[in-house]
């Protein structure tokens, strides 16, 4: 009666609860990466925008290592610029 559906439901909910940690984790890291950007702008606004073009080299070529997208990875690093330049 409580077989395998019941055991597909609890590793489905466990694999979500695994997803929303990972979820906070990453907000986290993004809230300390807007911080030091914020701090980088405050002492050379130059180098931190420019930054975005090293960003950008970095996080395609993390992607093209894992087999994703490099149009994705862009698209991400981009948002994340975005999310940092609009902090407070």
């Amino acid at each position: 009666m409580f077989g395998k559906d019941t055991r597909d439901m609890t590793v489905a909910y466990d694999i979500r609860g695994q997803l929303t940690k990972l979820d906070q984790q990453i907000i986290d890291l993004l809230a300390q990466r807007a911080a030091l950007y914020q701090e980088a702008m405050d002492e050379d606004e130059e180098g931190a925008t420019s930054a975005l073009a090293d960003s950008l080299s970095f996080w395609e070529e993390e992607a093209d290592e894992h087999g994703w997208s490099t149009a994705v990875a862009n698209k991400i690093c981009r948002s994340l610029h975005e999310i940092c330049k609009t902090a407070e």
